[in-house]
């Protein structure tokens, strides 16, 4: 232990990832991910999750499914070891808890001989999660006093099994089954054989707490061939007992407006997790399939003079979360805070950009209703009507439309623009770094299922067009329902892409195109 502290840092953190919901992961969980150099990670351990890891962190994949290839055990205690005593900060996420039906303490006990300081971080475990996005109270005053959580990794016909299936279905209450894919018929059978009767409800929840859960409900000795009817399989939790009963009353997270849906989001990573956060907050699986990138200028002169000269302007006008972050970045950079902008006031258009102006320590002034050059101009007409002598800064794309300088100008005002960061992507001959279709992205559009592909902007609608092969071009005109940001984004699509969308937001923003989604979709899900 190094003089003068109390107590060696951990090097390695276990930690739980919950149950595939990034929403579930804890506080804790949060900020180590976010200070991660590597993250070794188990297949159960969704994207969303693995998405919060800092960025340039090491990802090791050392999971298994469904008995397939895998990463030996003492593998994974060697990569720890490694990395932690090179110096790194190690991040071993494990789905749901680390203790529970785990190889926690194991990886612990192997940290402690190797004399590597670690820490464990429980997680929300899937037995407890799984029936709760389902609408199943493991307990009820009236059903159920007393859980019980056993593993059926191991068959429970075989004469080696450690599970005393008999004993279990004698004790009552609600039984809660991990890793029961595979021997659900198994499982089923042995607890009727035990005496648990026939008839007790049963339900056996796919992929819980995900967009994709799905339920098959039944009496105890029908649950394993109704759900190979409809080819459940791994990960799922089968539940057994009174309380399943319960799930007609209290089912709420397939209730949800988009539940079923598959959004395609082709914005830029910075600015989809707000877009996505809104459509999976209303039961969306998003599918990030960004068309545009973000970057700095190419001459960030102008953009460090302006921040310096910040303080001389009457309004500085931020149309975007990105034009926020990025014009911030630079007055943090330049040593400077909110008391440079004492005498000056903000307009931000859309309120995903007035929060992330809130994050910077400063209230907006101004915030128009819809996301138009035509709307910000009533709304400072609508505090003067005349904008003459008044000097406005818009820090914005360096693609941005000439509309709303046009019309502030026009008001009388004195507007100096400036290139807060450029807008690049495939096909417009400014980027070298293009980024890609993924293969969920190209599975979706191959698959059948119904989608929406979500477009904020026109040079996103061109690239993602530009993305795609001439077949699957073809394959979002006929099945793809097009949702755009506003007219002019909708016009692009149709005319240049030969994709008319079918809604339209009348809120020219984020949250607008999402409401407009999830409007579309509630009227077809009657």
């Amino acid at each position: 232990m190094p003089a003068g502290s109390a107590r060696a840092l951990p090097a390695v953190a276990l930690v739980g990832a919950g149950p595939g919901d990034p929403g579930l992961l804890t506080l804790r969980a949060r900020d180590l991910l976010s200070r991660a150099d590597v993250v070794i990670h188990d297949a159960l351990v969704s994207q969303g999750v693995l998405a919060l890891a800092a960025k340039g962190a090491e990802r090791a994949f050392v999971g298994k499914r469904g008995g397939g290839r895998h990463t030996p055990q003492e593998e994974i205690h060697r990569l720890m070891i490694e990395h932690a005593r090179a110096g790194r900060r190690v991040v071993r996420l494990k789905g749901g808890d680390p203790f529970i039906f785990g190889r926690g303490s194991q990886e612990a006990a192997a940290l402690a001989e190797a004399r590597v300081p670690f820490e464990v971080v429980p997680g929300v475990s899937a037995g407890v999660a799984v029936p709760a996005y389902a609408g199943i109270p493991l307990t009820e005053r009236d059903r159920a006093s007393h859980v019980t959580f056993v593993t059926a990794h191991e068959d429970p016909a075989s004469p080696a099994s450690r599970v005393n299936w008999r004993a279990l279905a004698a004790a009552g209450g609600t039984l809660v089954v991990f890793m029961g894919a595979r021997t659900l018929a198994g499982v089923s059978e042995a607890l009727v054989s035990g005496g648990r009767a026939a008839s007790t409800p049963a339900a056996v929840i796919e992929n819980g707490t995900t967009p994709r859960q799905r339920v098959v409900e039944g009496p105890l000795a029908e649950i394993a061939s109704l759900a190979a009817a409809r080819g459940v399989g791994a990960p799922a939790i089968l539940v057994v007992g009174e309380v399943a009963a319960l799930r007609q009353t209290c089912a709420w997270f397939e209730r949800r407006p988009l539940f079923g849906w598959t959004v395609i989001v082709t914005r830029a990573h910075e600015g989809a997790p707000c877009l996505g956060s809104l459509l999976e907050e209303a039961g969306a699986r998003c599918v990030r399939a960004p068309s545009i990138a973000f970057a700095p200028p190419l001459d960030k002169g102008p953009l460090e003079r302006a921040v310096r000269e910040a303080g001389q302007y009457d309004w500085i006008v931020l149309t975007s979360p990105t034009a926020i972050e990025r014009f911030f970045e630079e007055v943090a950079r330049q040593g400077l805070d909110a008391r440079h902008f004492h005498n000056v006031r903000f307009a931000v258009v859309g309120s995903s950009s007035a929060a992330r102006l809130r994050r910077e320590g400063i209230a907006a002034d101004a915030q128009p209703d819809s996301f138009t050059a035509e709307a910000l101009a009533r709304e400072f007409f609508r505090r003067g009507g005349d904008c003459t002598g008044r000097r406005f800064l818009l820090p914005r794309s360096d693609i941005a439309t000439p509309d709303l300088p046009a019309a502030l100008r026009a008001l009388g005002a004195t507007v100096d623009e400036v290139i807060a960061y450029r807008t690049s992507g495939v096909g417009d001959g400014r980027s070298t770094a293009h980024p890609k279709s993924g293969g969920e992205m190209r599975e979706v559009i191959e698959s059948g299922e119904r989608f929406v592909l979500a477009f904020a902007s026109s040079s996103a609608a061109r690239n993602f067009s530009a993305m795609l092969t001439p077949d699957l071009r073809e394959v979002v005109r006929q099945r793809g329902v097009i949702a755009a940001i506003g007219p002019s984004t909708a016009s692009t699509l149709e005319a240049e892409c030969g994709w008319p969308p079918a809604i339209v937001a009348a809120e020219h923003t984020l949250e607008g195109l999402a409401a407009a989604i999830v409007e579309y979709a509630a009227a077809r899900n009657v």
